[in-house]
């Protein structure tokens, strides 16, 4: 099972075995969540209306070992408004 052969080896051991791969699952991450929980993600759960929306994305930083110093991040409301966010 080299690297440069493991694809066409691999092809070969799968034929021998008769093994099927399992079939890909073409369903959105939201909708496999809702099979599985029963809970549609974009209902709100105090309300029960479909309102909730994603307003912005706080980006992953590496820091060095040790105390790392507070994120500053500002999320951008849909109407266009700036929201402080720190941690």
């Amino acid at each position: 099972m080299a690297i440069r052969n493991r694809k066409t080896k691999l092809k070969a051991v799968q034929a021998l075995l008769k093994h099927q791969p399992p079939a890909i699952n073409p369903l959105h991450w939201k909708e496999r969540l809702e099979q599985l929980t029963g809970k549609d993600v974009d209902v709100c759960s105090f309300c029960g209306q479909k309102t909730l929306k994603t307003l912005g994305f706080i980006p992953q930083q590496w820091f060095p070992i040790g105390r790392s110093p507070p994120i500053q991040v500002q999320i951008i409301t849909p109407e266009g408004e700036f929201i402080p966010f720190a941690t």
